[in-house]
């Protein structure tokens, strides 16, 4: 019986504000897995976008 645990992104918010800027969080999901069957998920607390990844959230902005 192998246990398995895996973080991977699952939520992503971005803010654009009245100046056109934008800031935002992220959410990742922990899984585990037993014999690869998803057997528990726990959602992680929000964490700030980086500096880079505000910056693409700013390019995606300017198209929308």
């Amino acid at each position: 019986m192998a246990l398995t645990e895996s973080i991977r992104p699952y939520e992503v918010l971005v803010r654009i504000h009245a100046d056109g800027t934008v800031s935002g969080q992220k959410q990742t999901i922990s899984e585990v897995f037993r014999d690869e069957v998803l057997i528990a998920a726990t959602i992680n607390p929000p964490e700030e976008l980086s500096e880079d990844q505000k910056a693409l959230a700013q390019q995606i902005a300017d198209e929308v």
